[in-house]
């Protein structure tokens, strides 16, 4: 399943045996109701489309890692994208020509304004069943187009590289929950684009309470300042509990913050194996929690002070900051020339890093800890524009950002 603003995407891998993905849109009026049915221009049976979704503004992208295109189970993606008037329609089908037989191209999808990243978790590349990451961008003319194809540079036989998969603006988050490397198996791995239109790994990421057979890395999100990686067969509130693990990014750099457990789990919940992550909340789910029925749990107040912003530039953008408290009173700043500049009267030894910075609101954070800023951006303004929140009750600040 995938979800935006006012709409859910939700496949059916198995449906009429190619796979199909159902749409529902959202209105105050009617609430959700029945949108478009999509499929692939050429899915064939047991092809698994569905089996993964993303979304980002106006492009869903669905994986079919049952496709026999290069050759058996090779797998594909596929990106559709939405016009107004003529609605959701298939714009391009992913397939590299290196896949093989069983890579399961397709296992897991990312999608942002600027990446398409698919995992191909069983790929042979570098040793039988590594796993790799291809990553897709626009070229001149808008067409998707393959800028790099990613390993783990610790990968061994069976580690799944690519089982799931993050995508973040310019941050990708990659799980191999199947790491054999002792004594802390499964990684997480955090890349960021490079100056050459490739990627660059950052970091690894682990945790200092997983144990062999965890699965660390079942499932990843990351979020701005934010990542949970989860592991569902954690032993800490029972055999195959679960767990998922809470990282930041502070200074460049990132660091395991918390070990997040549900309050009543059992064993045999596996925890972790699913995860989303939206502003401060994660979001798990526990699919065998009390006798299967299954459960939902949502952590809140995870996130440091935080931008997350919506919309395209040019054009009407939401920028909201949030994980502060209710009632903090906040601020966003804006400049065009990155600098350190002493913030306002209330906060004399916070220094935020936009030069001469204006003031564009000031406001109290509403029961959730968040404040909302709505306007229209300028085309000249793209690419220029940095902007960055402060709270002036507790002297924290967000990362700046620059609109693009």
């Amino acid at each position: 399943m995938a979800a935006g603003r006012n709409l859910a995407a939700i496949g059916a891998l198995n449906y009429n045996e190619t796979g199909l993905v159902f749409l529902y849109n959202y209105s105050k009026q009617n609430g959700w109701t029945a949108g478009e049915v999509l499929t692939g221009s050429d899915t064939q049976s047991a092809d698994m489309f569905g089996s993964s979704l993303d979304l980002s503004g106006t492009t869903l992208v669905v994986g079919a890692p049952g496709h026999d295109g290069n050759a058996s189970s090779s797998g594909a993606a596929y990106v559709f994208e939405w016009t107004e008037g003529a609605g959701w329609n298939e714009t391009a089908k992913l397939e590299p020509s290196d896949l093989l037989t069983n890579s399961l191209f397709g296992t897991s999808v990312a999608v942002s304004c600027e990446a398409v990243a698919v995992g191909s978790d069983q790929h042979h590349g570098l040793d039988e069943r590594q796993g790799c990451v291809y990553v897709f961008g626009r070229d001149a003319d808008g067409k998707w187009i393959q800028q790099d194809k990613l390993y783990a540079p610790n990968g061994r036989i069976g580690d799944y590289f690519g089982d799931s998969i993050s995508l973040d603006g310019k941050q990708l988050l990659v799980g191999a929950p199947y790491t054999r490397d002792d004594p802390e198996p499964g990684f997480a791995y955090m890349w960021l684009p490079s100056h050459s239109d490739g990627w660059e790994l950052l970091q690894m990421l682990s945790a200092s309470g997983v144990s062999s057979g965890d699965k660390f890395g079942a499932d990843v999100a990351v979020h701005d300042s934010t990542a949970v990686v989860g592991a569902p067969y954690d032993d800490e509130n029972g055999q195959l509990a679960g767990a998922a693990y809470l990282f930041y990014l502070e200074d460049g750099g990132w660091g395991e913050r918390a070990k997040l457990l549900p309050f009543d789990a059992m064993s045999g919940d596996w925890t972790g194996a699913r995860i989303s992550i939206h502003r401060g909340t994660a979001i798990t789910n526990a699919n065998r929690h009390n006798g299967e029925k299954g459960a939902v749990f949502a952590f809140h107040d995870l996130a440091p002070l935080s931008l997350d912003i919506e919309g395209d530039c040019p054009g009407k953008m939401r920028i909201t900051i949030y994980g502060a408290k209710p009632d903090d009173r906040l601020a966003l700043l804006y400049g065009t020339k990155q600098g350190k500049t002493e913030a306002l009267p209330y906060c004399p030894d916070l220094f935020v890093n936009i030069a001469n910075p204006i003031v564009a609101a000031v406001g109290r954070a509403d029961g959730m800890g968040q404040l909302t800023v709505t306007g229209k951006v300028p085309g000249k303004a793209c690419g220029r524009l940095i902007v960055q929140g402060v709270d002036l009750t507790t002297c924290e600040k967000t990362k700046a950002t620059l609109l693009e």
